[in-house]
């Protein structure tokens, strides 16, 4: 659970953690693009051409890399990552380019059989809420946010997340979650 300073100094939303934002129809084809990746990686692997570094850099501007590892001791550290590119990923790249004028700074995360993350918030210095759009959310994946609760996640669904909310995933699955993280171009708060 949060500390008392994080619990004073952090906006959080106190009426809902996350909104429904939009549903996506070609996830099937995104899911797809990611099944078929062989160049996922984890940030504490060795650099592989610059994609690491620039992994590194955009994860630890949220200040939650440290978090996620540190709060989920107990279960392995099976989450990667990869930077959508035109190459590797030409419908999420398309869906991107086509909006935007709402996302930018977005990172695709895999999120491998029986990896959780407890409850965490992202730092301080992290906007007030990021979109989520899960590409597919496997039987047995949860995904919470305080207060409300879990997300009634479907594939293809993109969450306004509010990141200083207390928030916690679990993959208990027998198939890999993938996920796209995206940052507001304009920031309501």
């Amino acid at each position: 659970m949060l500390d008392e300073w994080a619990r004073e100094n952090i906006k959080v939303s106190k009426s809902k953690g996350c909104f429904f934002h939009r549903h996506v129809e070609n996830h099937k084809e995104m899911f797809e693009e990611c099944e078929a990746f062989q160049g996922w990686i984890r940030c504490e692997q060795e650099d592989v051409e610059g994609l690491n570094n620039r992994i590194e850099y955009h994860v630890s501007k949220l200040e939650i890399l440290n978090v996620i590892r540190d709060n989920s001791p107990k279960s392995p550290w099976n989450r990667f990552f990869a930077l959508p590119t035109k190459e590797d990923f030409p419908t999420i790249y398309k869906f991107l380019e086509e909006n935007k004028h709402i996302y930018k700074e977005p990172m695709l995360c895999k999120f491998g059989p029986g990896c959780k993350l407890n409850l965490h918030i992202h730092g301080c210095k992290a906007p007030a809420y990021q979109y989520n759009m899960s590409i597919n959310f496997p039987e047995g994946c949860k995904f919470t946010v305080l207060p409300d609760g879990d997300v009634p996640y479907k594939d293809g669904d993109i969450y306004k997340l509010y990141v200083h909310n207390e928030h916690s995933v679990e993959n208990n699955s027998n198939e890999n979650r993938y996920h796209l993280t995206m940052q507001a171009v304009n920031l309501e708060f």
